[in-house]
């Protein structure tokens, strides 16, 4: 016998099987709610069920039971045959388990939906309201609207320092590149890498015997030439010689003379000396070695102040003035400030940026700062004396726009404002507030245009009506 299907009606089950009608008995506690999960049942005896079982199809079978309850079984299966009995039921009595298995998944599926409500409410049980949060404390008013309890800051007025944010490279002070003069080979190498040097100090020496040679050859000609032309002055003087003769020999000593200087020069590009004091940089040449001029020796900078190169635009190019204060900072070192002065304004200002160049000096006594670091700038453009302060966390950004909410008669407005220079902790309003306005700092994604409000400052007290206004520098 095969059970396709179980109703889901109390006491009403339809049996489609593949054998001849017999009347069913089921106990009331084979369907009960809080009967066993597995019963036991069977046929009334009679005729052995055949070997080979007959399948008649289209044959429903209708059990009515008073009492029974069979809405939530789910399944029969047939169990092994008692002792002595065939399996195929020859002794007119086979067996049968029928599972209330959903009865179990309905109560695990409605256990898990309970406790999934119950984890989501406590999760977010700050931004749902009546469930414990914030606003579970909304205390409802005539109409129906609920008052939110916030906190609010007045409006602070002081005096602020105005800045234009940049960014720049650093340089060196004074900075070049050490090359060769002249053809040679190196014969000496007075310098290590990273060295610091004092101008004038020799740091390589060329191979240079045959100019050394020369000079003092061109040296003895340039003396007789002068020998000859003092002896034919003197002669001329006494008219013993025409005047011919003395231009003659003088030109041949200012010859003599031209000729030696030059080979001094030639012999003096096979020394290379330091131009100023400074520290050296890798040194690129190996004793021995074939330089030609243009050849690369090592660096020398002077990192003793470090200059500061940036742009600011042209707009704010009338609060730059030379001697204004700069603090700059390094990307290697974030938490270090370093302070300077502006000492060079560019005279033309570049028609594509729009903006003009800027030098500025800071002290690099300890070495910390290394010519080509990227660096942040924050440059004092002036003093705004009563400028409008609100903290940051009243702002509401949307929309690339900035809103707060001024609180008035117990309502909070929703008001654009316009931001201008940042502080620590506060920004300014150049436009949008008042200075005698209150501005909430708390319950900001609650509130709406308009919303009723109860003012309180953190102890949960009001605030005061106003508060005086500050002055501070920055």
């Amino acid at each position: 016998m095969t059970f396709s299907r179980v109703m889901g009606e109390a006491g009403r089950m339809a049996v489609q099987a593949g054998y001849h009608p017999r009347s069913l008995t089921i106990p009331n506690h084979f369907a009960s709610p809080r009967g066993p999960s597995q019963s036991r049942w069977r046929l009334p005896d009679g005729p052995a069920l055949p070997r080979k079982r007959r399948t008649l199809l289209n044959r429903t079978y209708t059990i009515d039971q008073a009492g029974a309850e069979i809405s939530n079984l789910a399944a029969m299966r047939p169990l092994a045959p008692r002792p002595g009995e065939d399996a195929e039921g020859s002794a007119g009595t086979f067996y049968w388990v029928v599972e209330d298995r959903m009865k179990v998944w309905s109560q695990v599926l409605v256990v898990g939906v309970i406790a999934a409500s119950a984890a989501g409410a406590f999760i977010f049980r700050d931004s749902l309201p009546f469930i414990g949060g914030k606003q579970a404390e909304t205390r409802p008013v005539a109409g129906g609207a609920p008052t939110l309890p916030i906190e609010a800051v007045p409006v602070r007025r002081m005096e602020i320092t105005r800045t234009i944010e940049a960014v720049g490279t650093a340089q060196a002070n004074e900075a070049v590149t050490i090359t060769a003069k002249a053809t040679g080979i190196v014969e000496r190498l007075n310098f290590q890498d990273s060295q610091v040097v004092k101008t004038g100090v020799i740091l390589v020496e060329l191979e240079a015997a045959e100019s050394s040679a020369n000079i003092g050859a061109l040296r003895a000609a340039r003396d007789a030439a002068r020998m000859s032309y003092d002896r034919a002055k003197q002669l001329i003087e006494s008219k013993v010689v025409a005047q011919a003769r003395l231009d003659e020999v003088s030109k041949a000593y200012e010859a003599a003379e031209a000729r030696l200087r030059a080979e001094q020069a030639k012999f003096s590009d096979s020394v290379i000396r330091a131009p100023f004091n400074g520290k050296l940089g890798l040194r690129k040449v190996s004793l021995g070695a074939l330089v030609r001029p243009g050849d690369v020796i090592t660096t020398l900078d002077d990192t003793s102040v470090i200059k500061l190169e940036f742009e600011v635009p042209e707009t704010v190019l009338g609060g730059v003035k030379i001697g204004n204060t700069v603090s700059a900072k390094a990307t290697s070192m974030p938490d270090r400030k370093f302070d300077g002065v502006v000492t060079t304004i560019d005279s033309r200002i570049d028609p594509t940026t729009r903006a003009v160049r800027i030098r500025a000096q800071i002290p690099n006594n300890d070495d910390a700062l290394k010519p080509g670091m990227f660096m942040t700038v924050a440059l004092s453009v002036g003093k705004v004396p009563d400028a409008m302060m609100v903290p940051e966390e009243s702002l509401l950004a949307q929309g690339g726009e900035q809103f707060v909410f001024v609180i008035r008669d117990g309502r909070a407005t929703r008001t654009r404002v316009t931001v201008g220079q940042r502080l620590p902790g506060l920004a300014q309003i150049t436009n949008g507030l008042h200075p005698d306005e209150q501005v909430a700092i708390t319950g900001l994604q609650q509130l709406r245009d308009g919303s009723r409000v109860r003012q309180t400052n953190a102890q949960g007290t009001p605030p005061m009506s106003g508060a005086p206004n500050q002055k501070s520098s920055s």
